[in-house]
């Protein structure tokens, strides 16, 4: 719903920094709240980490309140129509961002235990690992905001797949090649946890601008879609990370992902979105 606002109050040629800045609030809670919520859950328990996130959540209240122009919180919402979803644009747009979860998810689900296995960290040390995470889709909002509406969807879609897939390679690297405890795997570790996020977040704004665009008056219903597609991808990633580690170790998790991503780069070099 907030994509869907925040596109609505900008011109269609500023929408992908509009919701390059949306997405930015994901990114301020990956820096704070990742690292956080592992410091207050070694602290207190696990329990705890939930409770802190429903305070959080419980704050946003007042702010939606306050924040939200009163001309689109109040507008009546169109019926939804779901004969856009058989557009091949919002198909593409829906399989490249789930593909993307699901690429990343098998790693990013379980990267405490990653980062002690590859680094020898733990506890606060894991913490302060897991903000290179929100850094780095910083770097990938910036990026990506300025490409979503300044190139076409289809190459941007190329490039940055590509380039995922090759991140996300570069994991298994480090486990085969790496010295756990060791500075320059340490340094070697933060800077492809920082990449993997970057690259993981990028394509948003382009994908999240053409689902807005394929029908400006269904925005609200396909980026609900987006959302519900990113759910199901961190599910299923989470899912297949635990079946490669549970049989064949941390080493193989890189060549998986990049495995899943490549084929999302597969779908933007060969699907006709016209």
């Amino acid at each position: 719903m907030a994509g869907a606002i925040g596109a609505s109050l900008v011109p269609s040629e500023r929408q992908g920094q509009a919701l390059g800045i949306i997405l930015s609030g994901l990114t301020i809670a990956f820096i704070v709240g990742v690292p956080l919520g592992t410091v207050v859950g070694s602290a207190f328990g696990w329990r705890a980490t939930f409770v802190f996130a429903a305070i959080v959540a419980l704050a946003v209240i007042p702010a939606i309140a306050f924040l939200v122009p009163s001309s689109a919180a109040d507008a009546e919402p169109p019926k939804s129509d779901w004969s856009v979803v058989k557009k091949p644009v919002v198909l593409l747009g829906l399989f490249l961002i789930g593909t993307s979860f699901i690429a990343a998810y098998p790693i990013i689900a379980y990267l405490g235990p990653i980062i002690t296995a590859s680094t020898g960290l733990d506890g606060a040390g894991i913490g302060a690992m897991q903000s290179a995470i929100g850094f780095g889709s910083i770097g990938g909002l910036i990026v990506g905001s300025i490409l979503a509406d300044r190139r076409g969807f289809i190459p941007n879609m190329r490039i940055m797949y590509l380039l995922f897939a090759l991140v996300l390679g570069s994991w298994s690297f480090v486990f085969l090649t790496g010295t756990p405890g060791a500075w320059f795997n340490i340094a070697m570790v933060a800077v492809v946890i920082f990449l993997t996020s970057g690259t993981l977040i990028a394509p948003s704004p382009a994908i999240e601008k053409a689902l807005v665009q394929a029908d400006p008056k269904q925005s609200a219903l396909t980026l609900a879609l987006n959302t519900s597609v990113i759910y199901l991808g961190q599910g299923i990633g989470a899912g297949i990370g635990g079946l490669v580690i549970g049989s064949v170790g941390f080493a193989a998790l890189g060549y998986v992902g990049s495995g899943i991503a490549f084929m999302a780069f597969m779908a933007a070099v060969l699907v006709k979105t016209r």
